[in-house]
């Protein structure tokens, strides 16, 4: 895979791949060699296949230009015919061989976590509203009457409570726990994009400045090699699930040996007997 060039036929690189396959994987016990073969070649029809035609025809460079998805314009309707990649400026981008899941793993994990742990703390702090408009939102709980008519709390509702002067001593510093929870929850959205917008954009910086080596390891090692060793991997598991269930069966079937057999009819035979003897039938 890593030796492709300008003019190589990509059909004779997948003969070769897939003749290899077979041969690896002829003896390999959990797995079988013609499932493994059509895993390959179903990856290789969805999404190897167009990389290596890019590549062959074009160069390695090629795998890390970005293009604007294609679009239908009818008069002042746009219909967006594939799925962005990266969104910048209101432009969809499309990378048809390198996802930016793959530069972002590589070279930016630490501002992905950013991102994660911003997200996490918007769902923190949203469940902790939610249990608190569950605890106090029904009829007649401190926080009904700061429901809106379609029966939801918000910032506002919440404000004009406070600003009515009817709640008690109760329900006021409820009130003012939850518009604290309500702002934290405002800065974590806004953290989250913050931190989104700031992944884009090293993201999309990257893309040109990636050299041939680095491209060669994001396409060959971290898209091509590791989403064929899932698919194969998933195949194993898929016989290990079969070969577990036939198991189960045969110790279902056969968890008992003849001789306990023989025990519980003889048993059961005894018993047979005792309650024909009461009911007067023993010879």
């Amino acid at each position: 895979m890593d030796g492709i060039q300008v003019g190589d036929k990509p059909k004779d690189l997948i003969h070769t791949i897939a003749e290899d396959m077979l041969t690896r994987f002829a003896d390999a016990p959990l797995i079988d060699q013609y499932e493994a073969y059509q895993r390959l070649m179903s990856y290789w029809a969805e999404v190897m296949q167009d990389d290596v035609f890019i590549i062959a025809h074009e160069g390695w460079e090629a795998a890390k230009e970005l293009r604007e998805a294609r679009k239908e314009v009818a008069g002042k309707k746009v219909k967006w015919l594939e799925e962005a990649d990266l969104i910048v400026n209101k432009v969809r981008l499309v990378a048809d061989v390198i996802p930016p899941r793959l530069i972002v793993a590589r070279f930016f994990p630490q501002m992905q976590q950013a991102v994660d742990d911003a997200q996490t703390r918007v769902e923190e702090v949203g469940r902790e509203i939610e249990e608190q408009v569950e605890e106090h939102g029904a009829e007649g709980g401190l926080l009904a009457d700061s429901l809106t008519e379609a029966g939801k709390l918000t910032a506002a509702s919440i404000k004009a409570r406070v600003k009515s002067g009817e709640a008690d001593a109760e329900e006021a510093p409820l009130l003012r726990k939850v518009a604290k929870l309500m702002t934290a929850e405002t800065a974590a959205k806004k953290a989250v994009k913050e931190a989104e917008e700031a992944l884009t954009e090293a993201t999309l910086k990257k893309y040109p400045e990636l050299t041939e080596e680095e491209i060669r390891a994001l396409v060959v090692d971290d898209k091509w090699r590791t989403d064929i060793a899932e698919l194969i991997e998933a195949e194993i598991e898929a016989r290990t699930e079969q070969l577990t269930a036939r198991v189960r069966v045969l110790t279902e079937r056969y968890g008992h040996t003849l001789p306990e057999m023989s025990d519980d009819v003889e048993l059961l035979g005894a018993k047979v007997f005792s309650h024909l003897e009461a009911m007067g039938f023993a010879s």
